[in-house]
């Protein structure tokens, strides 16, 4: 029996988008999938982008493929169009000038995203082909107005553009799927936590990131490090890049390691406990969302235990304490210092000197 499907779009979302999920979730190749609609790879690539058409006999290709009634995916092509040309008619969809904008070109450059250029029409394309798009509208449907990134100004005062955290997303996304992971294990990755807390304990990035990278690939989980352009106010990222590869994407935002190493539990609680389908981008701002508040407790716990926080609770507040109780519990003072500011034992000046800093290179 075919499985139903339905389709409320509250954006502009071509066909393509929902058909590279199934591929993902049944774990078919793009050369299978042509193989099988009796089609050419690059006509494949071009239909998941939504710059090709979905004509009746590629829809009950996709019947028989995927899922999904010829006549959902007839209605989801049309749907599509008709949403793309009402943009287009109101003058919604961006130009050229108003893309690049949206952009931080320039930082991209700098840290090597996109090749240096000065002309528009290459820049334009560069950023295209950056965000794997065949034109701006379909960058402006999948990246900029998608419900992750909209859902990630969460206040009034929250500034944070739109355009550079699609791109800090889209970077992490590309360095993510180069990585060799083996395929998602929940269980593995649960467990595997335990020792990436050790490695709170080691001072320099460059010595704990191979190794906390590599204990994550083991479980699935590709770890992206990457600063955030001007305008990008996020922490870290998490999502699944398919059924078996998952992305934690950090941000180092506060160069810190308290504010680092909890931004990595926060987001591994949520590969662990929240919807695969969503794609979740955190700041350090507080959350009355359920499921953000899940993680948090989720990265405390991880951090400092129950257990561990009842005699956390009993220890008198200066440094030689605090270090006693780090090196008791083996997580990283700085980290202690941080959990007792966010409870309140602490002011957000005290004791600071226990965190260790970072700089980038």
């Amino acid at each position: 029996m075919t499985p139903s499907l339905s389709f409320e779009p509250d954006w502009v979302s071509a066909p393509g988008e929902a058909i590279e999920e199934l591929l993902n979730q049944r774990g078919l190749s793009i050369s299978n999938f042509a193989s099988q609609l009796g089609r050419s790879e690059s006509y494949i690539e071009a239909l998941l982008q939504g710059s090709a058409n979905l004509s009746e006999d590629v829809a009950l290709g996709l019947e028989h493929a995927i899922g999904g009634s010829a006549q959902f995916w007839m209605n989801r092509e049309s749907q599509y169009r008709h949403d793309l040309a009402a943009l287009q008619s109101s003058g919604a969809l961006m130009g050229a000038d108003e893309f690049l904008e949206a952009l931080p070109t320039k930082e991209m450059m700098t840290y090597g995203w996109i090749p240096a250029t000065s002309s528009t029409a290459a820049s334009v394309a560069s950023c295209l082909e950056f965000f794997d798009v065949p034109n701006i509208g379909a960058w402006q449907s999948r990246y900029f107005e998608s419900k992750a990134i909209a859902a990630f100004r969460t206040s009034p005062t929250f500034e944070s553009k739109k355009g550079s955290v699609s791109a800090w997303l889209r970077w992490g996304e590309i360095q993510a799927a180069s990585a060799v992971c083996q395929p998602w294990k929940s269980e593995s990755f649960q467990a595997a936590l335990s020792n990436v807390r050790a490695l709170t304990r080691i001072k320099d990035p460059p010595a704990f990131l191979p190794r906390l990278q590599a204990v994550c690939q083991n479980c699935g989980v590709a770890v992206v490090v990457a600063r955030s352009p001007t305008g990008c106010r996020a922490s870290g990222a998490a999502r699944f890049l398919s059924s078996k590869r998952a992305m934690i994407l950090l941000s180092f935002r506060h160069l810190t390691d308290d504010h680092f190493w909890f931004s990595f539990f926060h987001e591994a609680a949520h590969l662990l406990l929240h919807d695969k389908t969503q794609v979740f981008i955190d700041s350090e701002e507080e959350s009355a969302l359920l499921q953000e508040q899940q993680a948090n407790d989720f990265a405390a716990d991880c951090l400092i235990s129950s257990e561990q926080r009842m005699i956390l609770n009993t220890i008198d507040m200066n440094s030689r304490s605090i270090i006693r109780f780090s090196v008791r519990t083996g997580v990283a003072p700085g980290i202690v210092v941080g959990q007792l500011q966010h409870a309140g034992r602490l002011r957000r000046n005290q004791l600071n000197s226990l965190k260790r800093r970072y700089k980038w290179s």
